[in-house]
């Protein structure tokens, strides 16, 4: 770069972009920088040669600059990589910039896997003691002496001398005029694509050496001599063996004769130990001598030559022991540190290792383990993952093992705490303490040697506390059924659930739990047998729960919206052949199912509830079956008893307060316990369960509004779903239960004051709960004690009790234990094993995998997994202590702690915080600081990354794997420039609730970029209120995009404006405009609600009402222009149906109709709900004396009087088609459609009609029989 230019460097405080900077500001560049973490002496540095720095982030800064630096390790989502793209301004990377600025220089590039910045800074002293010193240099380190700065850009004619990190694929950037190679490892490899990638990638580096270049290289190392081959450069090979051209001869006491192709050449002494150190310098030596100068000079400079930072640095304390402080972090480097301390001090030599990567460890533990061998003591912290996935491995476990394999004396410690308290026990004056870590440990030595010259504070042993809890014996209660039945009887009037518009009595519930019991003994379904339940929200998943109890069978919930193999998984290792469906319901698997349609039962009249006199059934017999996730990759089978079900549901009930008259919530999703157990405690109470639609169930505020608007006295659901709903008084909620996952305080504290909060624990092997605390503001949130006839203890890794006092796995026993998982005998023997409880004798418990203590108040404190990431093989950093302090700080709603690896950063603690509405942006100082009041620093997170919500995984728990990682670790989308004002507004406002790199562009996935549906809840409670509109949507898959959302804001601005009396139209418009955003074709009609992709055309007009934009592509493609098609939208996700809103539905759209067709035959078709929407809008338009030549029923499963020509279509392999579960369909037909019909069998299932080889057959015959009406009349 010739020319000054404005540049920015991102990441400018980082131990290659510090040096760049310098380097950019001599040559003449007017030089900006930003870094949320640069160390307050590098600021200084940065700040006294007149380089601007901002502790963060702005765009601003970016769009002044003409050119972008920033180091791989910065993702291309961050915030000011997105600017600078959006105004398309270039961005390189540190080594493109750096190649660029010394291009035309004579480069010496030193490059190889270890050793770069000491040769580099060897080399540095050599030149400087030759002369003339106008030389340029970059290191990549620190020098010794803290006054030399790490960079210099030297006379243009004059060398310059720089490390070439290979790192992130960087080796293809240098192009050296001279290059020394060090060694050749395992490093930095997987940058490469393995091994093999990076030997080839170094013999092309020195490939590129000029005709008058010259290589220096190691030839020790095989590998280097191998790069060195497929190169074919001219090189001075340097080493110990014979056949170096430069030889070392050691002395024995730290120095060496040299030798020069055989002839000595004098004796080299160095200040820096070891023989690693003595072949960096035969390595700037030999480079020196290419270079013209004389041996005497520089063996004198590297006499004088001290060192660079944190290369086995004496770290000076207050007396003994001797701590020094070392980078390495490969085995390669400890192997090296060890052997030259092992050599030059006295006593016992002690590591102390933060390991780096969880892939590297994995991958290289036993050669770690080796390098450990040299220590008489280690102590291993736990791996700096640096923000590498789960899937990189778990480098502690492994590491463990090796040290056991190879037998060493390590111990594994949690934190630095842990790590004091272990020396402390047994520290000698002569002893010699070496730190080994990399950049992420950069402190730990200082810290050491500061707390070992203080005196430990004393510490007070917790007094000792039961390690066995037994809840209350009471009789086994009489089975659900029963229960039912009694409620049913004395009040038959009573609300038992509810559903928007939709409320079965306890009568109505035993009438429509026989009617389908009923059906599915017809559908020859048994005791014993496993029958899936695929419903979305419908109050029929309780009838269909009651109906299967009724026949013995065992119920099996299957969430709707699983994908299809693993609904296959879950229906054959059930081994459920029948299956109960509704028109809403997705396509199942093609493995020979029956279905049995709860939609099509008769309807509430004016029979009497029956006498219901519920069956006998052994309480050993199969109720239920849940799937959870399992260690192999497919879900396991928990099995769950009629008894166990019972005692649950009648404890809970107890302990919970449910009384007749309660109003409980049912929030949990379909397949999650909690949801069996929200059933099975309401109903045994004799209580009413509240459900709520798929709006009402968006979580955060529009739950919010269920509370109310249902009038819920309980409301059941787990800690982060509650977390994300706003305030409010709600006067009738008395209680609030939580379950499934960690309980912050901050939450008792918001929602415990003048109501009853319980804090519930249990996994699905013990029936939904089983232990249970009322927590109270201002108190410690434990998970208290056994619910009735339950127990819980302690026990050690031998499954002996823990003794009182101590931590221990906690276990579960008594009649609420699961039978086990279906078809894994072995894995059930494992985790349901029968021990010896004092007291109790032979006792069969239930391992949770969950660690434990005795909590002052006796009832139990769940301390976390056994086998949690972040408690690891012994390490002991509790996330839920973290996450609670945390959420004790003002404007934290709630937090999560995760330990982010990465590859490109160092190992962090990392606290996802969620903000209260209305509080500002966390600033990390701050909390940081507020954090050490609280906890140890061990425990105080290295980085604090705002985000709009805690994820939960499909059962609603808290799932600290899809946290989503910090900004500079994240994949770069492709990026957009935002076309409109409302997407600017929008990308501003995600940045501000989800963090300034989450999204790139305005047509990436949010749900991509982490944004799962609690983080999308939050940040649409944002925008409701930044545009002060309302938002009960959800998206379809591939539109969750700011593109798409800017369209549905703009259309909720755009619609008419709803006065507190609205017409009803006007209020449906406006609920449906936002879900047509996403459509393609031209909007028409007039309220806009209509949508063609054709041409105006003299064609027959279909008017055709579908569930989602897709299907009207996809139908509009293979009509082929033979009509002109008119797509609408059912109500699906946006009005509630109802007898008032289908009519008024249903006239709204006939009036669109008749706005683009005012004369002439009409066709009407619609889908699914569709249908029903397109019924209503022909009977309107058959009012008005319009003709409607024919109109398209499609997948109906239900069929009402319509007075107009119809066509009815089923799918062939669908459960909605007539002709496998009605007698006598014909009769039915010609009763409901008197004007006439047909019937058509279509290819393929339910919810497959769109799809291509479906769809081609769908239009033909949709042609053909508009064809036989297009004269208005019916064909003869």
């Amino acid at each position: 770069m010739s020319d000054p230019a404005q540049l920015h460097l991102i990441g400018v405080g980082g131990s290659g972009m510090l040096p760049l900077a310098l380097l950019l500001k001599q040559a003449g560049h007017p030089v900006t920088g930003s870094d949320n973490l640069c160390a307050p002496a590098r600021l200084a540095m940065l700040q006294a040669q007149g380089i601007a720095v901002l502790a963060g982030t702005d765009p601003a800064l970016v769009r002044a600059a003409e050119c972008i630096v920033a180091s791989p390790a910065i993702p291309e989502t961050h915030v000011e990589r997105r600017a600078a793209r959006r105004d398309g301004i270039p961005v390189k990377t540190r080594a493109q910039m750096l190649a660029e600025l010394i291009s035309g220089r004579r480069s010496i590039c030193v490059a190889g896997s270890h050793g770069k910045s000491t040769v580099t800074a060897m080399l540095v002293q050599i030149l400087h003691a030759a002369g003339p010193d106008d030389f340029g240099y970059m290191l990549g380190a620190s020098f010794a002496d803290p006054e030399i700065v790490p960079a210099r850009l030297g006379a243009p004619g004059a060398p310059f001398v720089t490390e070439a990190c290979e790192a992130h694929g960087a080796l293809a950037q240098w192009q050296p005029t001279y290059a020394i190679v060090t060694n050749l490892d395992d490093d930095h490899a997987d940058h490469y694509g393995g091994l093999t990638g990076l030997r080839s990638a170094f013999a092309a580096f020195l490939s590129r050496l000029p005709p008058e270049g010259r290589a220096v290289v190691c030839g020790d190392d095989p590998a280097v001599v191998d790069a060195l081959g497929q190169a074919r450069c001219a090189a001075l090979t340097y080493g110990f063996g014979d056949g170096n051209a430069l030889r070392a001869a050691p002395d024995g006491s730290g120095g060496a004769t040299v030798f020069l192709h055989g002839n000595a050449l004098g004796l080299l002494s160095l200040a820096v130990p070891g023989r690693h150190n003595l072949l960096n310098a035969m390595a700037a030596l030999g480079m020196a001598m290419a270079l013209g100068i004389d041996f005497r000079t520089a063996a004198g400079a590297l006499a004088e030559f001290r060192g660079i930072a944190r290369r086995l640095q004496r770290v000076s304390t207050a007396g003994q022991p001797r701590i020094f402080d070392d980078f390495a972090h490969h085995p390669t480097e400890i192997a090296a540190a060890l052997a030259v301390l092992r050599e030059t001090t006295q006593g016992r030599l002690i590591a102390i290792l933060e390991p780096q990567l969880h892939s590297r460890v994995t991958r290289m533990a036993l050669r770690f383990a080796q390098a450990l061998k040299a220590a008489d003591r280690s102590f291993i912290l736990p791996v700096a993952a640096l923000g590498e996935s789960v899937q990189a491995g778990n480098g502690d476990a492994a590491l463990a093992d090796a040290c056991r394999t190879e037998g060493i004396s390590c111990q594994h410690v949690s934190d630095m705490s842990e790590l004091l308290l272990r020396l402390q026990d047994d520290l000698r004056d002569d002893d010699t303490l070496v730190v080994m870590a990399g950049a992420s440990g950069a402190a730990l030595a200082r810290r050491l040697a500061d707390a070992l010259s203080r005196p430990p504070a004393p510490l007070s042993a917790p007094p000792p506390a039961p390690s066995i809890l037994i809840g209350e014996r009471r009789a086994l209660p009489p089975d659900l059924l029963a229960l039912v039945a009694g409620h049913a009887r004395r009040q038959p009037t009573a609300p038992a659930v509810e559903m928007g518009h939709r409320r079965l009595s306890y009568a109505d519930l035993v009438l429509r739990t026989d009617d389908l019991a009923s059906a599915l003994a017809a559908a020859g379904v048994s005791a014993g047998d496993s029958v899936g339940v695929c419903l979305g929200r419908t109050v029929d998943r309780v009838t269909a729960f009651l109906a299967i109890l009724r026949l013995g069978g065992v119920f099996v919930p299957l969430d709707p919206a699983l994908p299809e193999e693993r609904l296959r998984y879950m229906l054959e290792t059930a081994g459920a052949r029948t299956v109960v469906v509704n028109a809403a319901s997705p396509a199942l698997p093609d493995i020979g199912l029956g279905f049995v349609n709860c939609g099509q039962l008769p309807d509430h009249d004016d029979r009497p509830a029956p006498l219901w006199q519920a069956k006998e059934s052994a309480a050993d017999a199969l109720a239920y079956m849940i799937f959870t996730s399992g260690t192999t990759g497919q879900p396991k089978a928990v099995e769950i008893s009629r008894g166990a079900l019972a005692n649950y549901a009648t404890a809970a009930s107890r302990h919970f307060q449910i009384t007749p008259g309660a109003r409980v919530s049912q929030i949990s999703g379909f397949g999650f316990d909690v949801s069996v157990g929200d059933m099975a405690m309401t109903l045994a109470a004799g209580a009413c369960l509240v459900c709520p639609t798929d709006l009402q169930a968006v979580p955060g505020p529009p739950v919010g509004r269920f509370i109310a608007q249902a009038r819920l006295t309980h409301l059941s659901l787990t800690p982060s779903a509650l977390a994300i709903i706003p305030q409010a008084e709600h006067p009738h909620l008395t209680h609030v239960i939580v379950a499934g996952e960690a309980c912050p305080p901050a939450l008792v504290e918001r929602w415990g004051k003048g109501r009853s909060f319980i804090n519930a624990y249990g996994p699905t092997e013990a029936t939904v709960e089983a232990l249970f605390a009322i927590c109270a503001p201002g108190q410690p949130v434990t998970i208290g004690k056994p619910i009735d006839n339950m127990g819980a203890c302690l026990m050690d890794e031998p499954l002996r009790l823990a003794a009182p006092g101590q931590e221990g796995e906690l276990c579960l026993f008594g009649p609420g234990l699961a039978r086990g998982y279906r078809h894994q005998p072995v894995l059930s023997e494992q985790q349901f094993p029968v021990v010896d409880l004092p007291g109790r004798g032979p006792t069969r418990i239930y391992r949770t995998g969950d660690r434990a203590k005795a909590g002052a108040d006796g009832g139990f404190v769940c301390l976390g997994r056994m086998d949690s990431q972040l408690k690891v093989n012994g390490y002991r950093i509790e996330p839920g202590e973290v996450e609670a302090a945390l959420c004790s700080l003002p404007g934290v709603s709630d937090a999560a702690v995760s330990l982010a690896s990465s590859a490109h950063a160092p190992d962090r603690l990392i606290a996802h915080v969620v903000m209260m509405a209305g509080a500002p942006a966390p600033d990390p100082v701050d909390l940081r600081a507020r954090l050490k009041q609280l906890l140890p620093s061990y425990m105080v997170p290295a980085v604090f990354l705002p985000i709009p919500g805690i994820p939960r995984n499909a059962n609603g728990k808290r799932d600290r794997r899809a946290l989503p990682v910090p900004p500079h670790l994240t994949q770069p989308p492709k990026a957009r420039t935002t076309a409109t004002a409302t997407e600017a507004k929008l990308m501003a406002l995600i940045d501000t609730e989800a963090g300034t790199d989450v999204v790139a562009g305005t047509r990436d996935s949010l749900r991509d970029a982490g944004i799962d549906s609690l983080s999308m809840a939050n940040l649409l409670f944002a925008i409701e209120d930044a545009f002060g509109i309302t938002l009960d949507a959800g998206f379809e898959a591939g539109f969750d995009t700011v593109e798409v959302l800017a369209l549905m804001v703009d259309a909720r601005l755009e619609a008419p404006h709803v006065p507190s009396s609205p017409d009803i139209g006007d209020a449906l418009a406006a609920k449906i405009l936002p879900h047509l955003a996403t459509w393609p074709g031209r909007r028409l009609g007039k309220a806009g609600l209509v949508r063609s992709l054709g041409a105006d055309r003299p064609l027959p007009k279909l008017f055709w009402c579908f569930q989602a934009g897709h299907e009207l592509a996809q139908l509009s493609e293979s009509l082929d222009d033979a009509v002109s098609l008119f797509g609408l939208r059912s109500g699906h996700l946006a009005v509630e149906y109802t007898a008032d809103t289908l009519k008024a539905l249903g006239r709204f759209y006939a009036d669109e109709i008749t706005s683009i067709a005012p004369t002439g035959p009409l066709f009407l078709g619609g889908n699914c709900q569709g249908g029903l929407v397109m019924r209503e809008a022909g009977l309107e338009l058959l009012r008005q004396g319009r003709n409607v030549a024919l109109t398209i029923l499609m997948e109906q499963g239900r069929f009402f009087h319509y007075p107009g020509t119809t066509l009815l279509l089923f799918g062939a392999g669908s459960y909605l088609n007539p002709y496998g579960h009605i007698a006598a369909p014909e009769q039915l037909f010609r009763t409901a459609y008197p004007a006439g019909h047909d019937v058509e069998i279509i290819p393929g299932a339910h919810g497959h009609y769109f799809r291509p080889g479906n769809v081609e057959a769908l239009a033909a015959t949709i042609l053909r029989h508009i064809d036989r009406h297009r004269d208005g009349g019916r064909a003869s």
